[in-house]
């Protein structure tokens, strides 16, 4: 019995933890996709590089059981580090999405993705776009992770101001 107290208040405790760390930044919780007639959910599909009519750039988007969460770009310049291949196989994929150019560039070569980088004029707006709990890289080899934070150095970014985007509520 007090196994059990305890693994629940654990969970609680981790929940919580999760709805804070949700609570932080530039949050944007996708609504649900409304149920069909046969109680499936029809697929709600969104692809990288869409203008939405609401004038925001899919600077990524996330596959999520029955619809796709996208990463909508609030600001000048956004960039993501993302692990394609899963921990068994990681892979980097590195994204840049301009919001006047309304344009979204991938590469897996780091030294490509620097260059993008270095062209972003001073001055302008530029964001991390990541995921709420789990981040999008994980699973990277931790110098990965550290060469893409040496190539946004010049543009002075804070880790506390990332744009969040939670998928939580997706994950059913």
């Amino acid at each position: 019995m007090a196994k059990n107290s305890i693994f629940l208040l654990m969970s609680l405790v981790l929940f919580l933890l999760t709805m804070i760390e949700c609570g932080h930044g530039a949050l944007r919780e996708e609504p649900t996709a409304p149920l069909a007639t046969n109680g499936e959910a029809p697929r709600e599909t969104h692809n990288v590089g869409e203008v939405g009519a609401d004038g925001h750039l899919a600077i990524w988007v996330s596959k999520r059981g029955t619809f796709d969460v996208p990463f909508l770009l609030d600001d000048d310049f956004g960039v993501m580090l993302i692990n394609e291949g899963g921990e068994k196989h990681p892979r980097a994929l590195y994204v840049a999405g301009s919001r006047t150019k309304k344009k979204v560039w991938q590469t897996h070569d780091l030294k490509e993705f620097q260059r993008l980088v270095d062209s972003i004029p001073k001055g302008v707006r530029v964001r991390e776009y990541d995921s709420c709990t789990v981040n999008l890289g994980y699973g990277l080899p931790a110098g990965v992770r550290e060469g893409f934070q040496k190539s946004l150095q010049r543009l002075n970014l804070k880790g506390d101001d990332r744009n969040i985007t939670c998928i939580c509520g997706s994950l059913g």
